[in-house]
Order: C-alpha cells, then sequence, then structure tokens
C-alpha cells in the first residue's frame, strides 16, 4: 500500500488531479481499515489531507471562499480519526493526525485573523510540538521532517520568520523531494522576513535549488510552481529581466497540464512584460489568455482571465498613461458577473475593488468611493481582514482625491487597528507612513514626523531595511517642507543606504532623485548633476525603463540647471560661448529620455522629456527649436489628458514664440496658459502665466532701437536727459532696479541686492522685461546680455552710475 499511498502524492503533487489523488486514497483507505492496519489508515489518511490542503492551495481556490469548504472537509477527517487514534493507544496514529489537524488549521481561514485566531494557532503549535516529539522517539524521520516543515508555517502565520526559517533548515533532509519542499519553506520564510539584500540572495538561492531537483526528479508541476516563484522574487527585486525566462517557463508547464495556476503565471509573465516596458507584449499575453476562455467552461477560470486583463490595464495606465480603461471596465464587469453566479464573496470583493480603481482613473471618485466601501463592506462581513486593508488603501487615495484629509485619516486608523489584530507589525508600520503622508499633506508636520519616526522604529526592530528606507524617505520630506535642507539631505543619504542593503536599485534612484532636488536648493550644482548622474546608473542597473527615462529628464534639468549657473559668472561673450559649447550636455539626456519613452509608447513621458528639451534650447537661446519642441511637448499632453501638462507646455510655448521674435503669438499663447490654469484652479500656474504677459506687454511696448544706418545726433534735451540719468547716485539706482525687479519677478517675499537675479526666481522672460523696462526708464541702452554681465542687482545699478 506504501506504493498506491507515493502515487496518490504523485497524482495531486505532480499534476494536480485531485479528484483521481482523493479517490485512490480512500480505496486504500477503506482496505487499511477492513485489515485493520493502524499504520496505513493512519497514512492513507494523511494521504488524502495532504491532497485536500494542496487543493485548497491551488489557484483555482486558494483566493476563493470555495477554500473553507475543502479546508473544512479536511479537518473534519482529520478530527474524526485522531479520536479513534486515542481511544485505541495508538501514539503513531494520533501523532499523525495531529499533524493534520495543526496543519488544516494553520491552513484555513475559517479562523478570524485577530488575537482569538492567534490563541487557536497556539494551540495547534502545540499538538505539532507533541507530534515532533513522538516521531523522534520513535525514529520516524520523514514525519519528523514533514512536522518542522509544518512548524515552519505555524511561525510564519504568527509572524515570526526567523523561527520559520530556522525550523526549515532542521528539515532539509533526504529524500531529494523532502530537501525540495523545505528549500521551498525555507525560501517562503526569507521572503516573508526583513528585507535584506544578503537574505534575497539566499531566498532566490532556496528556489533555484528545489527547481533543479524537481528537475532533476522529472516532476513537471511542483518544478513550475518553483520557477513561479522565481520569477516573482526577481519582480519583488525590480529585476524583470531575470523574471522573465522562470516566468515563461512556469506558465508553458502548467498550459501543458492544463492547471488553473497558467493564470496567476500569465499575470506574473505580464508584470515582468510591463517592468520591461513591453507593453505590447503585456497586452498580447493578457488577450491571448482572454481569448482562451472560449476553450474553458470553468467560470472560476474565466474570473481569473479577465483579471489578469483589468490588471495589464490598470498597470499600463498607471505606468505608461495608455491602459484602455473602457476595456478593463468591460472586463471587470464581466468578472463580476461571474463571480456572483458562483456566489463567491470574497472575488467579488476584489473585482468591485478593481472596477473602483478604474472610477478613480476616470475620474468618476463619487463612483470610485461607493464601490470601494462595497468591496470593504464584503471583506469585513466575510472576515477577510488582510484583503480589507488593501482595498482601504484606495479608500484613501480616493478622499486625498477629494480633499477630505480627515476621512482618509481615519481609514487609516482603521488600517493600523487591523493590521495590528492581525499581528502584522511591518503592515502597521506602513499604515502609520500613509497617517504621516496625510498629515503632512495638511502642514501638520509634528504629528506627521512623530508618526514618521515610531514606523522607523518598527522597520527596524523588524529587519525590514526597506521599509525603514521609505520612512527616512518621508521624514526627508516632512524636513523639506519644514525648510530644513540639511536634516533633509541626512534623511535622503540614509534613505539610499537603506535601500542599498535591501538590494532595491529602483528605490535608491529615486532616493538619489530626491537629493538631487535638495542640491539644487542648496545652489551645490556640481553635487545636483552628480546626484542626478547616480540616479541614473542605479535606474539602468534597475532594468527599470520607465525609472530610467525619469532619471534622464533629472540629468537634463540639473545639468541645464549647472550651465545657467555657471555662465551666470562670466561676461557677456564668455557666457554665450559657455551656454553654446554646454549645451548639448542637458539636450541629449532629455532627447535620449523622449526617445527611450517614445519606444515603449508612454506619451506622458514623452511629452516630459520633450518639454526638457524646449527648455534647454530656449536657454541656449535657439528659440526656432524651443518652439517646435513645446509645441510638440503641448500635443503629448493634450493626447494624454494630462490637462496640468498642457498648460505648462503652451506657458513654454509662449515664453518661446516671444524669445522667436513673435510676441503676438506669444503673448496668446501666455494667455491660453493662462486660462487653462485657472479652469485648473492652479493658483501657482495662473501667477506664473500672469507675469509672462506682464513681461510680454512690456517687451511689446518698448522702443524699437534704431538701426546703424538711421542714427541720427541727439537732440540738446535728450543729451541733457541722458546726462542727468548717467549722474543719478547710487541709492537712485538701487532704488530704481529694486523697483524694476520686482516688477518682473512678481510676488517675491524679499529683494537681496547681492543674491543672483536667476536664483531669485528671474527666467529668460523675465530677464528681457527687467532689461526693457530700465532701458526705458533711465534712458541708457542697457547691453542684451544685462543678467549675465551683472548678474546681482548691486552689480546692474553700480553699471548704471558708472556708465
Amino acid at each position: 500500500m506504501a506504493t498506491e499511498l507515493a502515487q496518490v502524492e504523485d497524482l495531486w503533487c505532480s499534476y494536480g488531479r485531485y479528484d483521481e489523488a482523493r479517490a485512490a486514497a480512500e480505496e486504500v483507505l477503506r482496505r487499511a481499515k477492513a485489515q485493520q492496519d493502524t499504520q496505513v489508515t493512519a497514512d492513507a489518511l494523511r494521504a488524502l489531507v495532504r491532497c485536500e490542503l494542496a487543493r485548497a492551495r491551488d489557484a483555482l481556490y486558494k483566493d476563493s471562499s470555495y477554500r473553507k469548504v475543502i479546508l473544512a472537509e479536511a479537518e473534519r477527517l482529520s478530527s474524526e480519526e485522531l479520536a479513534a487514534c486515542r481511544s485505541r493507544h495508538d501514539p503513531r496514529g494520533e501523532a499523525v493526525l495531529q499533524l493534520c489537524c495543526a496543519e488544516t488549521l494553520f491552513e484555513s481561514r475559517r479562523l478570524p485573523e485577530t488575537r482569538r485566531g492567534n490563541k487557536k494557532r497556539q494551540e495547534a503549535r502545540a499538538l505539532l510540538e507533541k507530534a515532533l516529539t513522538v516521531f523522534q522517539e520513535l525514529k520516524e524521520p520523514a514525519l519528523e521532517a514533514e512536522t518542522l516543515l509544518a512548524l515552519s508555517a505555524a511561525a510564519l502565520a504568527q509572524n515570526e520568520p526567523q523561527q520559520a526559517l530556522q525550523l526549515a533548515e532542521r528539515a532539509e533532509v533526504e529524500p531529494p523531494r523532502q530537501r525540495a519542499r523545505a528549500l521551498h519553506a525555507c525560501a517562503l520564510a526569507i521572503q516573508t522576513g526583513g528585507v535584506q539584500k544578503e537574505l534575497f540572495e539566499r531566498g532566490i538561492k532556496c528556489t533555484q535549488q528545489a527547481a533543479s531537483i524537481w528537475r532533476q526528479l522529472r516532476l513537471q508541476r511542483p518544478l513550475a510552481t518553483e520557477c513561479l516563484l522565481i520569477a516573482k522574487w526577481y519582480i519583488l527585486l525590480d529585476r524583470p529581466r531575470d523574471a522573465l525566462s522562470p516566468a515563461k517557463e512556469s506558465l508553458q508547464i502548467f498550459k501543458e497540464l492544463r492547471d488553473g495556476s497558467a493564470q496567476e503565471a500569465l499575470q506574473t509573465l505580464c508584470r515582468c512584460l510591463l517592468g520591461l516596458a513591453d507593453v505590447k507584449g503585456a497586452l498580447r499575453a493578457a488577450q491571448e489568455g482572454l481569448e482562451a476562455l472560449e476553450e474553458n467552461s470553468n467560470p472560476r477560470i474565466q474570473v481569473m482571465a479577465l483579471d489578469t486583463v483589468v490588471m495589464v490595464h490598470l498597470e499600463l495606465d498607471s505606468m505608461y498613461e495608455s491602459g484602455n480603461l473602457s476595456e478593463a471596465f468591460e472586463c471587470a464587469q464581466r468578472g463580476l458577473s461571474l463571480c456572483r453566479q458562483l456566489q463567491d464573496k470574497r472575488w467579488e470583493a476584489s473585482v468591485l475593488h478593481n472596477t473602483a480603481q478604474i472610477y478613480v482613473r476616470q475620474k468618476r471618485l463619487d463612483d470610485a468611493l461607493r464601490t470601494v466601501t462595497d468591496s470593504s463592506t464584503m471583506l469585513d462581513d466575510i472576515g477577510e481582514a488582510a484583503h480589507r486593508c488593501t482595498v482601504l488603501q484606495t479608500a484613501i487615495e480616493i478622499l486625498m482625491y477629494q480633499g477630505d484629509a480627515r476621512a482618509a485619516l481615519e481609514v487609516a486608523q482603521e488600517i493600523r487597528r487591523l493590521s495590528k489584530d492581525l499581528g502584522r507589525r511591518g503592515k502597521e508600520a506602513n499604515a502609520m507612513l500613509m497617517e504621516a503622508q496625510i498629515y503632512h499633506s495638511i502642514s501638520n508636520f509634528e504629528s506627521a514626523l512623530r508618526l514618521a519616526q515610531e514606523a522607523q522604529a518598527v522597520f527596524q526592530q523588524l529587519g525590514d531595511k526597506k521599509g525603514e528606507g521609505m520612512s527616512w524617505s518621508v521624514v526627508g520630506e516632512i524636513r523639506k517642507s519644514q525648510g530644513d535642507r540639511d536634516e533633509a539631505l541626512r534623511a535622503c543619504r540614509s534613505t539610499q543606504t537603506l535601500y542599498q542593503q535591501a538590494g532595491d536599485k529602483r528605490s535608491q534612484a529615486y532616493a538619489m532623485k530626491t537629493s538631487t532636488a535638495l542640491f539644487v536648493a542648496n545652489s551645490s550644482e556640481m553635487e545636483a548633476v552628480k546626484s542626478a548622474n547616480e540616479a541614473l546608473a542605479l535606474a539602468r542597473a534597475a532594468g527599470d525603463i520607465k525609472a530610467e527615462v525619469e532619471m534622464l529628464n533629472l540629468v537634463a534639468q540639473a545639468t541645464l540647471n549647472s550651465i545657467i549657473k555657471r555662465s551666470q559668472e562670466m561676461r557677456d561673450e564668455d557666457a554665450i560661448l559657455y551656454i553654446t559649447e554646454h549645451e548639448a550636455k542637458a539636450v541629449r539626456p532629455a532627447r535620449e529620455a523622449a526617445a527611450l519613452a517614445r519606444k515603449m509608447g508612454d506619451k506622458q513621458m514623452t511629452g516630459i522629456a520633450t518639454y526638457s528639451v524646449a527648455q534647454c534650447h530656449a536657454v541656449a537661446g535657439r528659440s526656432s527649436a524651443s518652439v517646435q519642441a513645446a509645441t510638440e511637448a503641448r500635443d503629448l499632453f493634450k493626447q494624454t489628458w494630462d490637462r496640468q501638462g498642457e498648460a505648462m507646455a503652451i506657458l513654454m510655448l509662449g515664453e518661446s514664440l516671444v524669445l522667436d521674435g513673435d510676441t503676438d503669438r506669444g503673448r496668446f499663447q501666455a494667455e491660453e496658459a493662462h486660462d487653462l490654469f485657472k479652469s485648473l484652479g492652479d493658483q501657482e500656474g495662473m501667477e506664473k502665466a500672469e507675469i509672462t504677459i506682464r513681461q510680454i506687454q512690456e517687451i511689446s511696448g518698448a522702443p524699437a532701437q534704431p538701426q546703424p544706418s538711421q542714427k541720427r545726433a541727439p537732440a540738446a534735451e535728450e543729451v541733457s536727459l541722458a546726462v542727468v540719468e548717467k549722474r543719478m547716485t547710487m541709492d537712485q539706482a538701487v532704488e530704481m532696479v529694486r523697483n524694476v525687479a520686482l516688477e518682473a519677478l512678481g510676488e517675491v517675499d524679499q529683494i537681496h541686492l547681492d543674491e543672483g537675479l536667476m536664483d531669485m526666481g528671474l527666467d529668460s522672460l523675465g530677464a528681457i522685461s527687467f532689461r526693457e523696462t530700465l532701458t526705458r526708464q533711465c534712458k541708457i541702452n542697457m547691453p542684451q546680455t544685462l543678467t549675465f554681465d551683472y548678474p546681482t542687482l548691486r552689480q546692474v545699478a553700480d553699471f548704471m552710475v558708472n556708465i
């Protein structure tokens, strides 16, 4: 009968043929009971229970309410036979059934995810400890190893990943199947534990070793499971290129076995392709999965296929602004109908959550809030606290869009309470960070800082480097808002170090991006350029193309800022020559970003990069090229419905047209930008547009300078006036330049005579307006490069007095 029980395991483990496996186990059980063979009876019941546990973990059932029915049946079988074993004083049989009962209890979600549930789990762990002692005394190494794996899973269920890892390591014994299962358990324990680079690399190695064993044994289904886990590991590490091959292998095997996990493998493959910016490939894979619905009448597989399409479109919309939300909504509605036919509340709640996310992207916020509330209520009713936490995060996003920070805070606090009840300290710390960010958004910096620091302490205790890095990132943003740039920069450095320790290059790149902005604010131009280039190198090392595009833009902006600041220190001819020679250093990464974004089909990112190109050309005085780039950026933003970006591009176009000599069209574009900013309620944008319009009006009203052939001798009164103006005192000159600068700069807190005009916010059009206004008021022919030759107000005033 031992051979028959081994075949039972092959049926469910290797091929996912649960019904056949159950029937075979039941037949062995019937014969063993007839022969009164207590050992085989216990082993047959264990095989039967393990088959049902494996069924419950299958992709078709693990996220559905039907899973509870499966586990309830497994628990019933275990409990009935356990009582029989105790009555006939069968210690081995009792230990085997204790193992079955404990495994079933830990696997089951029928337990409330609260402290009461943790108490039940403690009772189950006690059963496992008793069973382990019996197997050690009876010298049953295989059952001892299985009990250690069950204890490892129990430790994970109670948020003790380090203990789970130690127990799984003790289970690494022969035969090969047992060792592969132990390696798999080690990987799961590592994945659940702290986020550290060394542990992650070890986790991948464990999974790869397990896959190698299954490959040697020619057991395809467990091999596919390991390949899928390897792919998920690499995605977690932001290494989609490494994830691609195992994801494809996993999908191929599951397809050949006609296994429900094929849809889970397909979703993972789609995430790999999205990470590689293969938008067409991700869409094609999702559509192929959807087309396969016609060949499969299983409604659960249909729901999973539809969910994959929805996921891809939502990810595309978030990452590349190219998701088809109409198709996503249609698929979500089909999935919702199937879930209701199945009367599966958990899947229905999940589909409702997806629908709410679609509504958010469509700016249908009232519909989104109603739908996400329905999803949360449904999960609350069926006791799915962990899933409900995820849904409530979307509720926070909606409430913040609506400007209801008070309600968003209440939801964040509810997530924290639920996470605490679940015993998940990492999730609790994440909820603290959400609260901190909400407080930050309403300028309650004291509460925001306190919560972020509390979260950082929790992540540090858990050994979660990535979580700790996220906390320091939030601290840095708060410090920056408080005006404490030095503390903000220190927080950024801590963030970078922690992300590096976690092996997360992508997050490290974004931390460097924040540092770059702080260096710019501190007028550390060379440090900013260095930081931006380091961020670009990290994004490329992470293989994240979208991050690479963003960092290329960052390099362009930091380089452009450095060129402007450096040229301000030079005289006229040298400044013009310097800008001309160095323009390419800023334009090149901006153009590369635009080309890369265009290649991956992301019009939004292409627009941002093209806008950077326009800025570079404008500073270099290449006004025609700037007009062309600004026009392209405007059109791209318009196509992606980015009204904010469109308004900025229109304003840039207006400024570029004026620089190109077309003041009438420039004024028209600036006024259009102002109207668009007004419709968006963007006060800052409106003020910038108003300043630009005023500058254009001043430029167009300035007296035309006579051509050399038209020069004439000045009239006596003109000479007299010029002499008077040239002999103005220093105090008069300072007063004049101060007033003209205030007019050109718009609303500024204060004017510093020795601070660079560009540092105070004077842009290219402002410089023209400043020069032309001074020319009219003091009757002195100011040089075209006035602000480059005399970058501070004191220097301008000194020039006016001594000319």
